[in-house]
């Protein structure tokens, strides 16, 4: 009888000292200061440099994610973009579970929510999942990948739980690189990031982190949403993928430039893949001639343009460059700032090539 009571109070003091202080995990890479008391991480896995590409194509399908070419957007399809999804979960007792990986039930679903939708989706949520007898809940987060100074950073952040407050979400993020836009990748690297405790899992907390680039690529990550109930033991009630814009990026980290002419309404369209073979068209030459025959070319097109062609104003640039086997062709020629064309556009081309 009092090793009972013995046992009853620790496993009372354990329950209040995980509701107040949540447990975390030091990482191999230093986390930011106001996550780390509710913030674990995974020690992130190495650069995987695998041979086999892998489709998340059906995925997205399934999500209604479409790759955000210029085309679809008619917007900078390499601009960061917010994805919002909801995950369902529902259990009848979490700390009955043995277990992490083995929930006593599980009904877990995901769903993309387009982002002009989000609120009303959450209030409708909020009051379906209050109203059930059953202990249902849900959480709504989003999703983004987006370029930080030679890095991609990939981050999620919880928006609102509906209905039961889970004790853990962890987001288990990979990338992969392409060499066309589209949701299929090589593996690069991974990493699992858990928002823990009362203080991590609410709303506004978010995880991130930076991964490094090396080779020219369309980016995305594949991050697996996991959500888990129970403070003593915990136990996963809902677990389910979901995507990232893609963006392109070359070696050194740098996104690819937008760029729209307003004068011909026409955009500086980001290469086709990423494996241009390296060389220039035979007998096709570039120089005086050729410029003047494009100027000539542009005013018939759009006689009211307003470009200056000054010598240090504006410059004429090939969209897919001749190293990489561009042409002469009207609509492969665009007149950029010279700035921009200078500082800009060709040192991305630079950093194009994988080695």
């Amino acid at each position: 009888m009092k090793l009972k009571k013995m046992l009853l109070s620790f496993l009372t003091i354990a329950l209040l000292i995980t509701l107040v202080i949540p447990f975390s995990l030091v990482s191999a890479e230093e986390l930011p200061t106001s996550h780390s008391e509710t913030l674990q991480t995974t020690v992130p896995t190495s650069e995987i440099n695998s041979e086999i590409s892998v489709s998340h194509e059906q995925l997205a399908q399934s999500l209604g994610v479409t790759i955000g070419s210029y085309d679809e957007l008619k917007s900078d399809p390499n601009a960061p973009r917010e994805l919002y999804y909801y995950i369902e979960y529902s259990t009848e007792d979490p700390n009955t579970a043995l277990s992490t990986d083995s929930p006593t039930h599980k009904t877990s679903k995901i769903t993309h929510i387009p982002k002009d939708q989000v609120q009303e989706f959450i209030e409708q949520k909020k009051s379906e999942n209050n109203s059930l007898s059953l202990k249902v809940g849900g959480v709504v987060a989003k999703s983004e990948l987006s370029p930080n100074n030679g890095q991609v950073n990939v981050k999620s952040t919880i928006l609102e739980i509906t209905g039961s407050q889970p004790s853990k979400v962890a987001f288990d993020m990979k990338l992969y690189r392409g060499d066309v836009r589209g949701h299929t990748g090589y593996p690069v690297s991974s990493v699992e990031m858990a928002l823990t405790g009362i203080l991590g899992v609410q709303a506004g907390k978010s995880a991130d982190y930076n991964f490094p680039v090396r080779k020219t690529g369309f980016y995305f990550a594949v991050v697996t949403v996991k959500v888990y109930e129970g403070y003593i033991i915990p136990s996963k009630v809902a677990e389910g993928d979901t995507l990232t814009t893609i963006t392109l990026l070359n070696r050194d980290g740098t996104v690819y430039p937008f760029y729209y002419d307003y004068n011909a309404y026409r955009v500086m369209h980001e290469p086709a893949t990423t494996n241009y073979p390296r060389g220039y068209l035979p007998n096709l030459g570039w120089g005086d001639t050729q410029r003047k025959q494009f100027r000539a070319d542009y005013l018939t097109a759009y006689p009211n343009h307003t470009v200056d062609w000054g010598q240090y104003v504006t410059e004429i640039h090939h969209i897919r460059p001749r190293l990489w086997g561009g042409d002469n062709s009207f609509y492969n020629l665009m007149p950029l700032p010279y700035s921009f064309h200078r500082g800009v556009v060709s040192p991305w081309w630079v950093g194009y090539p994988d080695n």
